[in-house]
């Protein structure tokens, strides 16, 4: 259950004009930035970071604003897709996921919006522990979430 971490990340994108069949290859980027929360030391050398896609379409629906926990995917409606590691004292840098896991995901979407949700799976080594972050679309500075699709040429 999401409830189980201090925080989540939600994104969604929509892919609406591209054809499920000619996706050949996809990546989602994401850049750390820092929170100026935490302590380094208190997290492993290695913070793993997992990204699940919400697979039950129907529990796409949750607010812009205002967001609780009761309005979030189930961990039950999700698919894990694939882990990020992110070195213990790094606090700004480019991440992406790239394999089939996401491809596949992507092709089986009936609706054209994806959702993803994004969470630190190593737990703090002693309280007040590094908050990592990543960039939003509203970061002043950095790049938010990027989803990457190369396709191949469909004939009708």
């Amino acid at each position: 259950d999401f409830r189980d971490f201090d925080r989540v990340s939600l994104i969604e994108f929509d892919f609406a004009g591209v054809e499920s069949n000619s996706i050949e290859s996809a990546q989602i980027r994401l850049n750390l930035v820092p929170t100026g929360m935490g302590y380094a030391a208190y997290v492993p050398e290695i913070n793993t970071f997992a990204i699940y896609g919400v697979a039950d379409e129907l529990a796409e629906s949750w607010p812009l604003d205002n967001l609780q926990w009761e309005d979030m995917p189930a961990l039950e409606q999700c698919e894990m897709l694939g882990t990020l590691s992110v070195p213990r004292g790094m606090q700004k840098g480019s991440f992406t996921l790239s394999n089939e896991s996401l491809v596949s995901f992507l092709k089986a979407d009936h609706n054209r919006r994806v959702t993803f949700l994004i969470m630190r799976l190593s737990g703090e080594q002693r309280s007040q522990g590094l908050v990592h972050a990543f960039a939003s679309s509203h970061h002043p500075e950095a790049s938010g979430p990027t989803l990457e699709i190369s396709i191949r040429e469909v004939n009708h």
